[in-house]
């Protein structure tokens, strides 16, 4: 028995096995991961929870390449380096434009998020203003109905007080015309 193993019925049994499960391949769809592995939920926004987001996302934006070659177990430390080294030399032409495409993504994706950031808190002050001003609006306008009844009040009793005065007038007139009779009796009868 030869126990070389030859490359190409090596090949030729996961060609002939990949044929075989062409169409068992399920690959997983975006809306599925999203169903399964996240359990988020429309739930009210938390800036807090946004924010610790946001800072989980600026830290982590930048992928390395070249990370450190080793291996768990001591003894087979040098061989896996050496074998991790060739499979990375001869991935790098594929792999290092993914790296840095990927780092540009994600860059920009923390720059966007930076920026809702921002938007947020001005929308949260102008928001606080907003209702400091309609606070200051509604109690402008309390006191301004205050004022216009207080106002009204005051010209009723102005109009009151003018009737009276206008009475009293008469009433002064009315005396003074009698005792201007009594004193000069002659002008009445002639």
């Amino acid at each position: 028995m030869d126990d070389t193993i030859y490359i190409k019925n090596v090949l030729k049994d996961i060609w002939t096995d990949a044929v075989a499960e062409e169409n068992k391949c399920e690959i997983i769809k975006f809306d599925d991961f999203l169903i399964t592995q996240s359990h988020t939920s429309c739930s009210k926004f938390n800036k807090t929870a946004f924010a610790s987001d946001l800072a989980v996302i600026k830290n982590n934006s930048h992928l390395e390449y070249y990370t450190k070659l080793g291996s768990y177990k001591n003894k087979f430390n040098s061989v896996v380096a050496l074998i991790k080294r060739v499979i990375r030399k001869s991935a790098k032409f594929i792999i290092y434009p993914m790296v840095v495409q990927q780092n540009s993504i994600n860059l920009h994706t923390a720059r966007c998020f930076q920026h809702i950031n921002s938007y947020l808190n001005t929308q949260e002050d102008t928001s606080q203003k907003l209702s400091m001003l309609e606070r200051s609006t509604l109690q402008n306008a309390q006191n301004a109905e205050i004022n216009s009844k207080q106002l009204y009040t005051i010209m009723l009793e102005l109009d009151l007080l003018k009737e009276e005065n206008r009475k009293l007038r008469n009433e002064i007139n009315r005396i003074g015309g009698e005792k201007q009779n009594e004193d000069n009796p002659d002008s009445t009868n002639s």
